[in-house]
């Protein structure tokens, strides 16, 4: 599926965006935190990839009138995320957990992940924009091969 990330360690930034205060509590250091939305939701996630989904009216005021929004669940636990880097060189593989959900009501966020990586400060630095594939499950094993046909490399950032 595809979101947005916003690692806690932007501040501000994201939370603008999303239109929230602040960012959910966490159990342990929050710089390791990301905190997954897309227009208004979790993502763009199939329903055959769900536990939980359903279609709500549209959040963003920039969307058609007519549109609609996806809000589904994914399973908790392990995930990866992947990005193409806009050389076409390379890949950045995050492997972190899906550790639960934070809703915002009259926010951009009504319903949003929050994912657990091992170096919140390296996925910013690596990241070369805020939206990524996320994947259920550890894939970096699975995305090894594919890499290899395309002829990529892959920036690996394990599992917390």
């Amino acid at each position: 599926m595809m979101t947005n990330l916003y690692p806690f360690l932007l501040g501000d930034a994201a939370l603008k965006h999303e239109r929230i205060e602040k960012f959910p509590p966490v159990a342990d250091d929050p710089g390791n935190y990301v905190l997954v939305a897309h227009c208004g939701y979790m993502g763009v996630i199939p329903r055959s990839f769900s536990t939980q989904w359903t279609l709500r009216k549209k959040v963003l005021a920039i969307v058609d009138d007519n549109a609609t929004a996806i809000d589904g669940l994914l399973a908790t636990g392990e995930v990866t995320l992947a990005k193409l880097h806009p050389t076409f060189q390379d890949m950045t593989v995050v492997e972190g957990s899906l550790t639960g959900y934070v809703q915002y009501p009259g926010s951009h966020c009504l319903n949003g992940g929050v994912i657990r990586v091992r170096d919140g400060r390296r996925l910013i630095n690596s990241l070369c924009s805020h939206h990524s594939l996320l994947m259920t499950g550890n894939n970096l094993a699975d995305l090894r091969p594919v890499a290899q046909v395309f002829n990529l490399g892959i920036e690996e950032m394990g599992h917390p």
